[in-house]
């Protein structure tokens, strides 16, 4: 494993190497995670694959001018722009692409930025898909941010309404259990909040995304854990449905930590 730093106008990003393959692949893990979560699939896949995994900005050595999180997040354009002078810079003619949960949401980005060279796409438990409502509503409003923020900021409030959603049952149990993880500290719920904001412009058009990958036959493979309350299967399945490749979609039995070693080592692969 080589680790690397691809410098931007705005942004620093880190990159971790793996596996030796002809075929190169553009990685982009969770929120809260890192590059390395993908040396167990690169186990897997690495005498096809070269995997440069990313560490996503506000993660590891990824860095993003902190003054622009807010009211200027990350573009589509900067993020075609930065991947964009990665692949000249390592002459990446054509490459895959796999995202996990919020990485997803960058995997599927790529297809209409530079859907000229992509050649595979790999999704696990996707963000983007389908854009959650409350999620949409919280960074996409200047109302919606200050709420955003005041929650965050405020660990009983949010632990107050997560009590109170979960007994309404508007919200499972499970998915309570994996908030409470991930906004448990000071410090993720200060991540939770940069990355929500930064990101928030990047939700992937899916009729359009869907359409390119219709018409240029690009292969999606698709993996969903069956228990997975975060990112339910059901998006996924009609997903591959909608672009004609249901044989790619597959359902694991697993929640929605799906890189662990325990998974990548019994994972079904479905590419040629």
């Amino acid at each position: 494993m080589n680790r690397n730093l691809f410098t931007t106008k705005h942004a620093k990003l880190e990159y971790h190497i793996y596996g030796s393959g002809k075929k190169p692949m553009l990685a982009f893990h969770g929120f809260g995670r890192h590059a390395s979560d993908f040396k167990p699939f690169a186990s897997r896949v690495g005498t096809d694959y070269t995997v440069y995994a990313f560490n996503l900005i506000h993660h590891g050595n990824s860095s993003f001018k902190q003054s622009r999180n807010d009211s200027a997040p990350i573009t589509k354009k900067e993020l075609a722009t930065a991947l964009g002078s990665f692949t000249k810079e390592l002459n990446l003619t054509k490459i895959s692409v796999c995202g996990y949960s919020l990485g997803g949401k960058i995997a599927l980005s790529t297809v209409k930025i530079m859907p000229e060279i992509i050649d595979e796409i790999w999704l696990f438990a996707p963000d983007g898909v389908k854009v959650n409502f409350w999620y949409k509503l919280a960074t996409n409003s200047v109302i919606g941010r200050k709420t955003y923020r005041y929650l965050l900021e405020s660990p009983h409030a949010i632990q107050s309404l997560m009590n109170f959603s979960t007994k309404l049952k508007l919200v499972h149990p499970r998915l309570k259990k994996f908030a409470e993880h991930n906004l448990g500290s000071d410090r993720q719920r200060e991540l939770a909040k940069t990355v929500w904001l930064t990101y928030r412009k990047l939700n992937p058009n899916m009729d359009e995304v869907k359409k390119t990958i219709v018409d240029k036959e690009i292969p999606v493979y698709q993996y969903y854990g069956k228990y997975d309350r975060v990112i339910p299967p059901k998006i996924g399945r009609e997903f591959s449905k909608s672009i004609g490749q249901s044989q790619n979609f597959i359902e694991l039995e697993k929640g929605h930590a799906l890189l662990d070693e325990d998974v990548m080592n019994d994972l079904p692969i479905m590419y040629k």
